[in-house]
């Protein structure tokens, strides 16, 4: 299955579930992350005790995809050295055609 799930909560809890979700879903699905608005500013990834790095570490490396909106400097930060290219800064329509392409969509 492919799915797209799309973000847009600065709730940290929230955050913390949808990351959950992701790495739940990416052992036996297709999954891209879309990233909107400001839900990854620095307060969210620095809450240590819900480890929001290692959560998307671990979906990259299981073969996730990462896009965001405007945020992807903040993103970049949690990255691996010379993986460029792994969160590309996307648009609305990048958005549009990750649904086109999912079987569903979710939304946190």
């Amino acid at each position: 299955m492919k799915l797209a799930v799309v973000v847009g909560t600065n709730e940290v809890k929230r955050m913390r579930s949808a990351l959950k979700f992701v790495n739940a879903a990416v052992t036996d699905s297709e999954v891209k992350l879309f990233i909107l608005g400001e839900c990854f500013k620095d307060k969210i990834l620095d809450v240590e005790e819900l480890h929001l790095k290692e959560a998307i570490e671990s979906f990259l490396e299981r073969g996730g995809k990462i896009y965001t909106c405007g945020t992807c400097i903040v993103v970049k930060k949690f990255i691996k050295d010379g993986e460029e290219g792994v969160c590309p800064l996307s648009t609305m329509e990048d958005l549009y055609e990750i649904i086109k392409w999912a079987d569903k969509v979710i939304y946190f």
